[in-house]
């Protein structure tokens, strides 16, 4: 078994929907621990188009959050973002058993601030200062959970919500571990990080063209896209981080979009690809209908549908990474819900399907073709 193999069933992973650069810790869907680091304004450059005068303009965009490298089984991770006082921060980190460990590099001294109040509903933490860093304390009916974190450098301040620590001020790294249980030492972080990043690099899918790494930019985005939820102990790559959501618990399922994210997955991750198409398929009705949108703040779709390409995906899927098991699993499903277009989507009886929604809406209809945000159906309105 590797070192950075999983070996309990805790999760590490930057899985909570609004901490995209933070690291969850998830002890047995029981508890969690989430570090945010705080970088403040992340600016970059976008192309927009000006309606005055007609063409192309460059405009700066705020945003805080990079899509950067991320191993699917979260052997490396690599975070730049810039902090307010215009410092690039690099934080590099890897699974290594049931804990993380980590080193951040400042291009000047700054102080770095993790946020500590984030968590899933129901899911309660606290934290206090220790002599190399701060503990986590857990409680519930599962009994006390501990979880600590180590800095190779001092706190500057902690008041138990936020712990900051300044990093760059030696012009060396600031190295960390954290997690469950007895951590790893510090010696070590420079070598795991380094043959981690090397091992990835060497298998990551990845497409040299014209245009760049068209492939690469793909699976990153998808790996940085996996959220948990602890409503049905789920971890899958939902539509959004944030379209919609009010709680960690309602990272949407898009029907076809999500069939498509799972088929995109594979060619990286196929074992998140098969969450993601069962994250689509628990979302069966006893008709067979599977909903436009389901684990959402605005509720499950029940009167319509999307295009029905499951079938397809999780075929052209299973031709990369076969899994016949798989296959068996989904197949009713899938059979269920292409019986139920041709039962509701097939007035003519000609077998060519229509658009529609069970109560009547012409605009929940239009949600139904997948292509609302094109021109096609702008104006099926009630």
């Amino acid at each position: 078994m590797g070192l950075h193999a999983q070996t309990s069933n805790i999760l590490i992973g930057n899985y909570y929907y609004s901490a995209p650069n933070g690291i969850a810790f998830i002890k047995e869907g029981q508890t969690a621990f989430v570090i945010n680091p705080m970088m403040g304004a992340n600016r970059f450059t976008a192309v927009l188009f000006d309606e005055q005068e007609a063409g192309f303009a460059q405009a700066h965009q705020v945003n805080d959050y990079n899509a950067s490298i991320v191993a699917p089984d979260d052997s490396y991770h690599c975070i730049r973002f810039q902090t307010n006082d215009n410092s690039n921060v690099t934080i590099e980190w890897s699974r290594v058993r049931d804990a993380a460990i980590g080193r951040m590099v400042a291009s000047h001294p700054t102080n770095l601030s993790f946020d500590l109040t984030k968590n899933w509903p129901g899911f309660k933490s606290s934290y206090q200062q220790t002599l190399f860093g701060i503990e986590g304390v857990s409680k519930g009916t599962f009994g006390e959970c501990k979880w600590q974190m180590n800095v190779s450098d001092s706190l500057v301040s902690f008041d138990g919500k936020h712990a900051t620590w300044r990093i760059g001020d030696s012009g060396k790294p600031t190295y960390f571990v954290a997690g469950f249980g007895a951590l790893p030492d510090f010696q070590a972080i420079d070598h795991l990080l380094k043959e981690a990043c090397q091992k990835y690099e060497r298998k990551r899918p990845k497409a040299i063209t014209a245009i760049g790494d068209f492939v690469g930019a793909m699976t990153n985005n998808l790996n940085n896209t996996r959220v948990y939820s602890n409503d049905d102990r789920l971890l899958f790559i939902p539509v959004s981080r944030s379209f919609g959501l009010k709680n960690a618990n309602q990272a949407p399922v898009f029907c076809w979009d999500s069939f498509f994210n799972g088929l995109m997955a594979t060619y990286d991750n196929p074992a998140m690809a098969k969450a993601t198409f069962r994250a689509v398929l628990d979302g069966a009705l006893p008709n067979g209908m599977i909903g436009n949108v389901r684990h959402w703040s605005m509720g499950p779709s029940t009167g319509n549908s999307q295009p029905p390409v499951g079938a397809m995906c999780i075929w052209r899927a299973h031709l990369l990474h076969p899994d016949i098991e798989f296959l068996r699993e989904a197949y009713p499903v899938l059979k269920a819900w292409n019986a139920w277009w041709m039962k509701y989507r097939n007035a003519k009886k000609d077998s060519l399907l229509e658009w529609g929604d069970e109560g009547g809406s012409f605009e929940i209809a239009m949600y139904e073709t997948g292509y609302d945000d094109t021109p096609h159906f702008q104006k099926a309105l009630n």
